[in-house]
């Protein structure tokens, strides 16, 4: 239930494999990632930098710098505390998710947070 990256050729060539099951809406792949395997994965919208586009609530595990650009190079804007509820709208499989604070947006690692399925 907390999964939402899958690694690059995480299950290339699994020749056998015909069904995942995906509980999150935040699961980002890469082409390869199931290459050379039955299982074809559901297209997922991407926004125009590429993040899966998303509508959930994730909580920070720990205090996290929140980002105005998804680089590790730039600035903080701000910290997540640690069980901070972020509105997470975007994750891409290169570890950043895109959050939305009052109509802004910005970026935060998303191996520091915790996904929570919505009620």
């Amino acid at each position: 239930e907390t999964l939402i990256s899958i690694g690059n050729g995480a299950f290339a060539s699994c020749s056998e494999l015909a069904s995942v099951t995906f509980k999150n809406v935040l699961t980002a792949y890469t082409e390869n990632t199931f290459e050379n395997t039955k299982f074809t994965p559901p297209e997922h919208q991407l926004d125009s930098e590429g993040f899966v586009i998303a509508d959930v609530t994730m909580y920070a595990i720990e205090n996290t710098n929140i980002r105005p650009e998804p680089t590790l190079d730039c600035e903080p804007y701000d910290v997540a505390l640690k069980g901070d509820a972020l509105h997470v709208i975007g994750a891409r499989d290169d570890g950043w998710a895109k959050i939305d604070i009052n109509g802004n947006t910005f970026y935060i690692r998303y191996g520091q947070l915790t996904f929570t399925a919505p009620q």
